[in-house]
């Protein structure tokens, strides 16, 4: 079954071929995350047993954020992450104490670190023109992804409302009404600052998320939860 789900499940290509995945794990498939972050944990278990671990170490698959004192401190523990697995690491460094980090710019202050959006010179500022033959509800996850990387992404409310006024504008630009753009900037917030809690028998506060975050299949089997 470890075999035969991520590599042998044949998928069908656009000229109705039937193919295999002889190397890797097939593209799209669920599991690759999975078996990346399982991989890279155990690299870093073995890494970490005879290296120093850095300041901070922060990692999302196979990108790593760390800080170190000293290039070669940075050097060395890249040169142990090679030898503990068959993957090729690059070493970027920060430019007058900022560094992109995947989809964050991070600026290390004095006591912190300051994190907002991390925006491409290339990007010419364009999304999904409102009125294009899309549904409503795929127009409404574009304008939502927008807003949601400012909320998760953003550690100051200075930073966070200045990206907000500028997708704002963009989503104004490419057609989406006024009502819609606001809305959705209002639900982020009362998400992020009020989350759904509720208390156990014990009386601890405990996190219920949003049905809507539910599979489908599972969603239908979801009793409504009372709280007495």
């Amino acid at each position: 079954m470890f075999e035969t789900c991520p590599k042998e499940a044949p998928f069908l290509s656009h000229t109705g071929e039937l193919f295999k995945q002889v190397d890797g794990v097939a593209m799209g498939s669920l599991l690759g995350v999975l078996f990346a972050n399982m991989y890279m944990a155990h690299v870093k278990e073995k890494d970490f047993q005879h290296h120093s671990t850095p300041g901070l170490y922060a990692r999302y698959i196979d990108d790593i954020f760390i800080t170190s004192s000293t290039d070669e401190d940075a050097n060395s523990l890249m040169t142990a992450l090679q030898n503990n697995s068959f993957l090729t690491f690059t070493c970027e460094r920060s430019n007058q104490r900022r560094l992109p980090f995947s989809d964050l710019e991070i600026t290390k202050d004095e006591n912190d670190f300051r994190t907002k959006v991390y925006t491409k010179a290339t990007n010419i500022r364009r999304c999904l023109i409102a009125r294009g033959e899309f549904t409503a509800a795929y127009k409404l996850s574009v304008a939502a992804a927008y807003i949601n990387g400012v909320v998760t992404h953003c550690n100051s409310w200075t930073e966070a409302h200045r990206k907000f006024d500028c997708i704002r504008q963009l989503l104004t630009n490419s057609g989406y009404p006024d009502h819609m753009i606001g809305g959705l900037i209002k639900k982020k917030l009362v998400q992020y600052t009020t989350p759904a809690q509720t208390l156990d028998s014990q009386g601890h506060m405990i996190t219920i998320y949003h049905r809507n975050n539910y599979h489908d299949r599972y969603r239908k089997n979801v009793m409504p939860l009372k709280v007495t």
